[in-house]
């Protein structure tokens, strides 16, 4: 029995250094996971692509230079008559004439075509907007994109963060669940070693031996239930950090124990949470890219007015001359007097769509306080639970040893000893299970609340 006692007292050493060795190793697969997980990139990838939307919005504001160039050939097609000879030549012959001999030529009519044959026009223009609201319109949609898109980042890290945290925890309540059983299996099967001995010897009974195996055996059929948890929780883990399923879990770390403060929660501290939360920043900056978008198509009324330079050459056969360069410069003007209706049911979609999401908005905050107020609830509930279940513990323990001491002067039964191993296995089974729903719980009020690491919205 000694053996027993000594596994007991190990046994609860060592659920207290795993109950307070969580958060380093947790941290760590948090970290592969943030840096591995599809959800974290694609959340990079839609920040990055709103960067760049941004900065192309924001460039259509700088002049931009542009070379164009044509090359025509032409054969038929329109031509215009020029009676050439038949206005020269009269004065030709009238001139021969008063001169006495023939020293003008004789010229024919001429019929030009019209489209060019053999020309080319190459230019480098550069332009710049002078007045056009649209550009910043467009810049502050992106920019509101960009900024919903870094606060969609923070989201799926904390996302992420809860799954692997959940995974975890799970885990580690599985192993505490297998190590109570093994610690269990250990006294039964010794009673049931000593119940066998003492009816070989004619001095116990067969119902203790019978309840010593039955005991054992309904241990086992758990034991193996919390290995098979066990193994699902840690391939859940290691899917997460993306390492190989059956990768062994790291336990190597010590920090301090979860889920033992409890925490102040109300109505006010659920809102206050909620509206910090990075899922409704989001929203906030998406419902004002929307309101951007609303005012984009509202100032159609507004005229465009540019600017440019032209610089170039023209001509006929390749020729390159003071006669075929050219500078041009210039103003460009727009307005859209009517579009058929266009312009004013673009802006009625983005006020529709502005309003539909700031109504979701609603909803999400509502959710969202309802979520935090939960969670605290849940969270102060279990830590109220394992304290309860840490005293159960303490009183299964002193009970178990004075069984064990009172069946080794005699005075116990093997019956009383498998009992009282029992309780202690419950009381034990039952802490672990409240350690695991507070730790839950803790994650969630985790994910819901803000960090320091919150991008700082920008108005």
């Amino acid at each position: 029995m000694k053996t027993s006692i000594i596994v007991l007292v190990l046994f609860i050493c060592s659920v207290s250094v795993r109950a307070a060795s969580g958060t380093r190793a947790v941290d760590r697969y948090v970290d592969r996971a943030l840096g591995t997980h599809g959800s974290i990139a694609a959340a990079r990838a839609a920040y990055n692509e709103a960067i760049a939307g941004r900065q192309a919005a924001q460039a259509q504001a700088l002049p931009r230079l542009d070379a164009s160039g044509t090359y025509l050939r032409a054969d038929g097609g329109r031509t215009i008559d020029l009676p050439i000879g038949d206005l020269l030549n009269p004065v030709y012959a009238t001139l021969d004439q008063l001169t006495g001999r023939p020293q003008f030529p004789r010229l024919e009519n001429v019929r030009e075509q019209l489209n060019p044959d053999n020309f080319y026009d190459v230019k480098l223009r550069l332009s710049a907007p002078l007045f056009n609201r649209s550009i910043g319109h467009a810049a502050a949609i992106q920019d509101n994109r960009a900024r919903a898109a870094e606060f969609g980042i923070e989201t799926a890290r904390r996302d992420i963060t809860y799954a692997v945290h959940a995974a975890y925890y799970r885990w580690q309540q599985a192993t505490d669940a297998v190590a109570t059983y093994n610690a269990a299996l250990t006294v039964t099967s010794e009673q049931a070693r000593i119940a066998q001995s003492l009816l070989a010897n004619g001095s116990g009974t067969r119902l203790a031996l019978q309840r010593a195996n039955t005991e054992h055996e309904s241990l086992t059929d758990e034991h193996t239930a919390a290995l098979q948890q066990q193994s699902l929780a840690a391939a859940a883990l290691n899917s997460l950090a993306g390492l190989p399923l059956d990768t062994p879990i790291d336990l190597d770390s010590a920090s301090e124990e979860r889920g033992l403060v409890a925490i102040a929660g109300n109505s006010t501290a659920a809102y206050d949470a909620a509206d910090a939360h990075d899922r409704l920043q989001g929203m906030t900056y998406g419902s004002a890219a929307l309101q951007a978008a609303e005012n984009l198509a509202a100032d159609h009324w507004w005229p465009t007015v540019s600017a440019f330079v032209d610089l170039g050459s023209q001509g006929f056969d390749f020729a390159f001359n003071n006669n075929t360069r050219y500078v041009m410069a210039g103003l460009s003007f727009e307005w859209n007097l009517f579009a058929g209706f266009g312009n004013e049911y673009r802006t009625e979609q983005a006020r529709a769509a502005r309003i539909a999401l700031d109504e979701e908005k609603r909803s999400v905050r509502d959710a969202l306080a309802l979520a935090d107020y939960a969670a605290v609830t849940r969270y102060n509930a279990a830590v109220a639970r394992a304290k309860a279940a840490t005293k159960r513990i303490e009183t299964a323990t002193t009970y178990l040893t004075d069984v064990l001491a009172r069946f080794r002067s005699g005075s116990a039964i093997t019956i009383e000893v498998i009992d009282a191993n029992s309780q202690l296995t419950r009381a034990r089974l039952a802490a672990s299970i409240a350690r695991l729903e507070a730790s839950l719980a803790l994650a969630d009020v985790e994910r819901s609340r803000p960090t320091d690491s919150s991008p700082t919205p920008k108005q």
